[in-house]
């Protein structure tokens, strides 16, 4: 009547969680020993056709357990889209004596979850442990990111997983072996066993072809492992960007350290084809756009573009586009090693450098803005017919331009940082009072440019972005905005005022200098267009660097190598910071970069990409669109959506004001990793109190 453990075969009717008992003690994991009551049987001892007295004779004598636990292995449980954890009743501790009772409850409960047929219900027999302490392991987070978390306790396994108690939680990456071990409450209570659990749980997940959810304890320095599953929330291709993404960053493991991020700079460009690097590389070139700006300002700028790509500020991952923080921080805070800080801060106090480093943070506080030169500057550029210019004079003016673009942002990021710094103890965000209007606030008008952009095809500094042309500069004061300025006292709308103004005409200077860099890619691509009139894909020209075209020594065949590269890569979509460690953060409050109540279902970018070639698919869904990055290449989604989700924080993205502009309203700073909100999930926000649910 039973099925013993060395027996069981997936053609049984058993299911997955007695199937994955198996695939562990096959491994040779130590597993307690069980045997399994097949759906067939299971069904006879609903209909009283069974000799339960014969049946507990059975068990006891292949088990010789002084207590058992008594579990279902149902059709439901343990599937690839639904694991119903913990949802079917299970009796533990469960004496011989009474076993019957407990096999017959554990049957009956199991009707609450419709397993009419009890044919797809079998039951797991198994000799109950009585841990020192119990532990759940998965081997990739749920939320879809590569760090393995473990929970763990003294006490029983049960009271973790029906969340009775509140575990202890740790996370690693793969590659923190080190530090897993040197973790002084882990080592204590494993310090008796003799297995490398760490490369147990990487090799179970090996044999299940997918991140798993697994249940174990320890009794007297032996490792029992009690259930496996597959995470049913990481799907395989997930996976196999974790995989991915793992091996190529295989050699920094170990005691290499690195910390790369998606930040402000990605944004413009996050996925840059071979002409967008050469590009990148010329504006953070020696005696470029970045270079001069802090040259003239007496600050000492380090990192110039490097002939060895291994100690290049900027890495390719896949065709996405990171920036190597520690490079990055080098650049004007000498001689700072950020990974002396469990978060990977700069500590600007440290000895090495400190001279240096404070002469650039003297003369970074000391840069003096000058508006009307600005202003100016982009007149006289926005006028110019500047395609009279051959190709290679066409860039370098560019580059000129792009030092006056960078210090219109630098002073947009000191204008908002000052405002954030005001508003900290204000009852509005910074979204709101930011879209006041200039004449409530009873300051100049913010000055008219007159800029024709009939020509202008492209958002953003990527030569391949084919997307319409967005821009519609408005000030429409909401109401909270208007109710929230009237209802100050003169005192501190006197103190607010130039502040807010200041953000304000920032924030548009940084609109017209996007736009004065549209017109230059614009230009920059109908020139390389022409190049490529010989091809047979216009397209395959984005593909050589800036020198090849210069020189005009284009070889067709290796443009269509790298894009054929190119393309093989685009699939994957890599988080926002990759790092060898894992980094404990505390979890804020999403920031609003415009806002209001709604309910809507969620998108990703692959699923509104299939739904918008869908003839019915119009945009009155009430789509709200997730992404992990603004970049100006979402503008061609504004006509099918409502809202965005982000998961960075830059309220000076271009993509942010863009949205500002269309009315289309953006949050910030929320990972649904770390939430319980999934792609196709309808989602609830509300702006009063921060609360973004599923309905």
């Amino acid at each position: 009547m039973i099925i013993k453990q060395n027996d069981i075969t997936s053609d049984l009717n058993i299911w997955n969680k007695a199937l994955n008992l198996k695939i562990l003690s096959d491994a040779w994991y130590n597993v307690p020993a069980f045997v399994v009551i097949p759906g067939n049987i299971v069904t006879n001892i609903s209909n009283n056709s069974v000799d339960l007295s014969l049946l507990i004779e059975e068990i006891t004598q292949e088990l010789h357990s002084s207590k058992y636990i008594v579990r279902s292995s149902s059709t439901l449980e343990d599937n690839t889209d639904s694991s119903m954890a913990w949802q079917f009743h299970t009796e533990i501790d469960v004496t011989e004596e009474n076993l019957e009772k407990a096999i017959l409850l554990t049957i009956e409960k199991s009707t609450d979850w419709s397993v009419d047929n009890l044919w797809n219900l079998s039951l797991i027999i198994q000799e109950y442990i009585i841990a020192d302490n119990a532990w759940i392991t998965f081997s990739r987070s749920p939320k879809w990111t590569r760090e393995m978390v473990l929970e763990y306790h003294k006490w029983i396994w049960e009271d973790i997983v029906s969340w009775k108690i509140k575990p202890d939680i740790e996370k690693y990456y793969h590659p923190e072996i080190n530090n897993f071990s040197e973790n002084k409450v882990l080592k204590n209570i494993l310090q008796n066993t003799t297995e490398n659990i760490w490369n147990v749980f990487i090799d179970i997940e090996k044999r299940f072809w997918l991140p798993v959810d697994i249940e174990w304890c320890v009794k007297s320095g032996i490792i029992y492992f009690l259930q496996a599953r597959k995470i049913t929330t990481i799907t395989s291709n997930q996976y196999e960007e974790i995989l991915i993404l793992e091996k190529l960053l295989e050699k920094d493991s170990g005691e290499n350290k690195y910390y790369y991020e998606k930040n402000e700079i990605c944004e413009v460009c996050p996925r840059p084809n071979t002409f967008m690097m050469s590009l990148f590389n010329k504006i953070y070139a020696k005696n470029w756009p970045l270079h001069n700006f802090y040259l003239k300002n007496n600050i000492s700028f380090q990192y110039v573009v490097p002939n060895n790509i291994d100690t290049h500020i900027m890495k390719i991952i896949w065709n996405e586009l990171y920036i190597d923080k520690q490079k990055e921080i080098e650049a004007l805070l000498y001689w700072i090693n950020i990974y002396e800080s469990n978060n990977y801060n700069p500590n600007i106090w440290s000895v090495r450098g400190f001279f240096s480093r404070m002469k650039n943070l003297y003369y970074l506080f000391k840069i003096k803005e000058n508006k009307s030169k600005i202003e100016n500057y982009l007149h006289h550029y926005f006028l110019e017919d500047i395609s009279k210019y051959s190709f290679n004079e066409l860039l370098n003016n560019f580059l000129h331009v792009y030092e006056t673009i960078y210090e219109i942002n630098y002073f947009t990021s000191k204008s908002f940082k000052k405002l954030q710094l005001a508003l900290k103890k204000e009852e509005i965000s910074f979204s709101e009072i930011i879209s006041i209007n200039t004449e409530l606030l009873d300051v100049d008008r913010l000055p008219n440019f007159n800029i024709n952009t009939q020509e202008f095809k492209w958002n953003s500094v990527n030569i391949n972005d084919e997307n319409p042309f967005i821009s519609d500069w408005s000030k429409k004061s909401s109401s909270t905005a208007k109710i929230y300025w009237e209802k100050l006292p003169i005192w501190k709308q006197n103190y607010l005022r130039p502040i807010i103004s200041d953000a304000i005409y920032y924030e548009y200077m940084r609109e017209i200098g996007r736009n004065l860099t549209v017109k230059y890619i614009s230009e920059l691509r109908k020139q390389v267009n022409i190049i490529s009139d010989k091809f047979n894909l216009k397209s395959d020209i984005y593909f050589a660097n800036i020198n090849e075209i210069i020189s005009w020594k284009i070889n067709e065949n290796l443009l269509i190598e790298r894009k054929n590269q190119y393309n093989k890569y685009n699939i994957y979509n890599f988080p926002i910071s990759i790092t060898n460690k894992y980094i404990y953060k505390n979890i804020n409050w999403p920031a609003w970069i415009s806002s209001w109540i709604s309910e809507w279902k969620l998108m990703n970018l692959e699923k509104i990409d299939n739904n918008i070639w869908d003839k019915n698919f119009n945009g009155n869904e009430n789509i709200i669109l997730f992404t992990k990055i603004l970049s100006p290449e979402l503008t061609k989604y504004f006509p099918y959506i409502k809202w965005i989700i982000s998961e960075t924080w830059w309220e000076l993205s271009h993509l942010a004001i863009m949205a500002r502009e269309n009315n289309i309203p953006v949050v910030s700073g929320l990972n649904i990793r770390n939430s319980e909100i999934n792609i196709w999930d309808n989602i609830k926000i509300n702006w009063n109190n921060w609360d973004i649910i599923k309905k």
